[in-house]
């Protein structure tokens, strides 16, 4: 069986070889089949592909698009409408039409439709386009997953960065959290060693109170009442000449009486530099703790005798100080009478 299957090979090849043209139609009809078919389905040459665009809100994405299709050779057209865009694929001008959906960008859970507008016996030419385009979508998401990952590592150094500040602060904290607690201990062991008992019967309350109003009565005058020393330089000057003195101190005097005589009535003056003057109401205390909560410094006439009904003023002090104080003690007999 085989051996006639062979003998009929055999003939038929002598056959073949002895016509020239057989032989090429043989050999070259499956090569040239080979190509033709190749050509029509090649996407090697896409710069003979006129690509129509139609895009109704452009961004820096669809221009990177646009601009890699011209670098790929693609003959790109954009159009301002899509049906100019359409009309020219059936009349032959452009291969494809492509629209561009509306917000294209590359963003998590984005879905992005692009449309094709395409004559059937063309459909193979948008696997070139699409191809073009997955590209550079593929080159925009990983400039982005580097940039997030750069952004993300840098959060990360700066919440590692500060973590680290905060505990230095925690440690510092501990450790001055510690020393306030040996410190603490310290003083409640001597706290321990202290008797705090307090035996009210040996506490006489009523003779304190007595005592510290005595004191806070005498206590103010004591800052601006002439001592000892002072009464003597004064009968120093008094021997020695002291005419220039006397002169100005009659000036003040006369000045203050001239000031205060309309509404109060004025003693004194005749030796020392005081004036005794009678206080609205007879009350000299009353009247000398108003003056004070007007920055004023008087004397209660009850510090010099058992009546208080004046208080004293000294008028050794600048004149204008004088004409000063007088206004206060004038303002102050209306509120009192």
């Amino acid at each position: 069986m085989l051996r006639k299957i062979n003998k009929i090979i055999k003939k038929n090849f002598l056959l073949l070889i002895r016509s020239k043209g057989s032989s090429l139609i043989v050999i070259l009809g499956p090569l040239l089949l080979i190509l033709l078919v190749g050509l029509a389905f090649s996407h090697s040459k896409p710069y003979s592909i006129d690509v129509g665009v139609y895009t109704k809100t452009p961004n820096d994405l669809t221009t990177d698009v646009l601009k890699k299709l011209n670098e790929e050779q693609f003959k790109v057209v954009e159009y301002t409408n899509s049906k100019e865009c359409v009309e020219s694929v059936k009349k032959g001008d452009v291969d494809i039409c492509m629209f561009f959906p509306d917000n294209f960008i590359i963003r998590e859970k984005q879905r992005n439709t692009i449309t094709f507008n395409v004559d059937y016996s063309n459909i193979n030419l948008v696997y070139a386009v699409l191809e073009v385009i997955t590209q550079k979508v593929n080159e925009e998401s990983k400039e982005i997953s580097v940039d997030l990952t750069e952004d993300l590592l840098t959060v990360l150094e700066n919440t590692k960065n500060e973590v680290n500040k905060d505990l230095e602060a925690v440690v510092q904290l501990n450790k001055q959290d510690e020393k306030i607690s040996e410190k603490s201990d310290s003083i409640k062991a001597r706290l321990k060693e202290l008797n705090l008992e307090f035996n009210k019967d040996n506490f006489k309350l009523n003779e304190l109170t007595l005592k510290i109003d005595a004191i806070k009565k005498i206590a103010p005058y004591t800052y601006f009442s002439n001592s000892s020393i002072a009464q003597y330089a004064a009968l120093e000057a008094l021997e020695t000449g002291n005419s220039t003195i006397i002169k100005e101190h009659k000036k003040r005097r006369d000045l203050a009486i001239k000031l205060l005589s309309p509404k109060f009535e004025v003693h004194g003056g005749d030796g020392a530099f005081y004036l005794f003057l009678r206080a609205p109401n007879s009350d000299g205390d009353k009247f000398v703790e108003r003056a004070a909560q007007k920055n004023l410094l008087l004397l209660p006439g009850s510090l010099f005798s058992t009546e208080n009904t004046h208080f004293r003023l000294s008028y050794a002090t600048p004149i204008e100080n004088l004409k000063k104080g007088a206004e206060i003690i004038n303002k102050l007999v209306f509120p009192l009478v």
